[in-house]
């Protein structure tokens, strides 16, 4: 794939003083070739035209195996869900909860044992991490929870839709690590990071809110570009399943889960939400995509109902 760099970029710019407090000192548009010495390129901020779309053919059919076609409950067609921006809102508004290291996924099963695995699997996959990339990085407790099992400093790019969401996993990254960190605003498929430069990418409940088979493809596609030989993804999300009836039976699994810790009205309240805003694919899916885009190892960590983490290995 030939990624095309753009002329211009947003940066932000900031420097440390001696007691580790930032100041932000310049917030502009810079030609990409000016240089910018004298200043510790703290946080880099791209905000490109997001390429995440509502994908139908030129008569409005969707994909032929689209999974939410599967769902039971979901009835909204692949053209017709929420765009980025949508998404970006509400996301917006949803900060402080996605803040707490604990409790910010409340509505995902076993969103705690998730995170822990992931980042321990990293750990044992790719033992040297320097650089990591978090992708749909929310308010950062994937890159906390890293940089903790690996107990030193480590360079992070943080990419999420939501601003607000970034600046607040910049101010929670930053007292973990004293590694550059850099922020990129919109889809990270369309920012042009650079080949074979991380050591391990996050993606934590995002991937879901790709649509058709090409966006899936080239998801995973960039991911493996952008992956040092060796380097490793690790995945936790939402996942539907092949079988309709072992399908039906997940999805009513997780809608006893949510009655569970909300009530009738609160899986009502999730399970909306779903049906607007994701459309998930099926493990087996994803595991056999990455295989084909060239990852040399694939493996499944945990499964419940209708979440999953997983992983590979370039």
């Amino acid at each position: 794939t030939t990624l095309k760099r753009p002329k211009r970029m947003r940066i932000i710019l900031s420097v440390r003083n001696p007691t580790r407090q930032r100041e932000c000192i310049s917030a502009s548009t810079f030609d990409l070739h000016q240089p910018t010495s004298g200043l510790d390129r703290r946080i880099l901020l791209h905000k490109p035209q997001s390429s995440l779309r509502n994908t139908a053919d030129k008569h409005g059919r969707q994909s032929r195996n689209a999974s939410h076609r599967l769902i039971p409950f979901m009835n909204t067609p692949l053209s017709e869900k929420s765009s980025p921006e949508a998404i970006r809102q509400r996301f917006d508004a949803d900060v402080e909860r996605f803040s707490n290291l604990e409790t910010g996924q409340s509505a995902t099963i076993d969103a705690p044992l998730a995170m822990e695995l992931i980042t321990h699997a990293a750990r044992a996959a790719t033992p040297e991490i320097n650089r990591i990339l978090d992708i749909g990085c929310g308010a950062g407790n994937n890159s906390i929870r890293l940089i903790r099992t690996c107990k030193h400093d480590i360079d992070c790019d943080l990419c999420d839709l939501s601003r607000p969401m970034l600046d607040r996993a910049m101010l929670r990254v930053s007292a973990e690590t004293k590694g550059v960190i850099r922020l990129f605003e919109g889809d990270f498929r369309s920012i042009p990071l650079e080949e074979s430069s991380y050591d391990v990418i996050l993606a934590a409940a995002v991937l879901h809110h790709l649509r058709d088979a090409d966006d899936w493809e080239s998801a995973f596609r960039k991911i493996h570009y952008l992956l040092k030989p060796g380097g490793s993804i690790w995945i936790t999300d939402l996942v539907t399943h092949e079988h309709p009836s072992v399908h039906t039976l997940m999805w009513k699994r997780y809608g006893d889960y949510l009655e569970g810790i909300g009530g009738p009205d609160y899986r009502q309240t999730v399970f909306d939400y779903i049906d607007k805003e994701d459309s998930p694919r099926s493990l087996t899916f994803q595991l056999e995509l990455m295989r084909r885009v060239g990852f040399r190892t694939v493996d499944i960590l945990h499964k419940n109902s209708c979440f999953a983490a997983f992983g590979a290995i370039k």
